[in-house]
């Protein structure tokens, strides 16, 4: 939680409101949080100055899944195609 302003906006959410897609994806990538809330009540998604942050915003919790299912497929060495397939190959 990287509160930075005087309402309480973080660093995502100050992206998010200026429309800086590229930032807003090194922000969550690094680990910002989607759902913080500003002292106002704002999130990141309530002040995205356009579509494609908004829809960069609310896929990142499916895009994050994806990334750590490959991880988990590399890790095991496996090519399970859902989480039912690993849960199965671990089990």
């Amino acid at each position: 939680n990287d509160k930075t302003t005087y309402i309480g906006s973080s660093s995502l959410m100050e992206a998010s409101k200026k429309g800086h897609v590229e930032v807003v994806e090194l922000l969550l990538s690094q680990g910002a949080n989607v759902h913080d809330i500003s002292n106002t009540g704002s999130t990141a998604i309530s002040v995205s100055a356009n579509y494609k942050i908004t829809n960069t915003l609310r896929k990142w919790p499916i895009t994050m899944a994806i990334l750590i299912m490959q991880e988990l497929c590399i890790y095991y060495q496996t090519d399970a195609y859902t989480l039912i397939d690993l849960y199965q190959y671990l089990g």
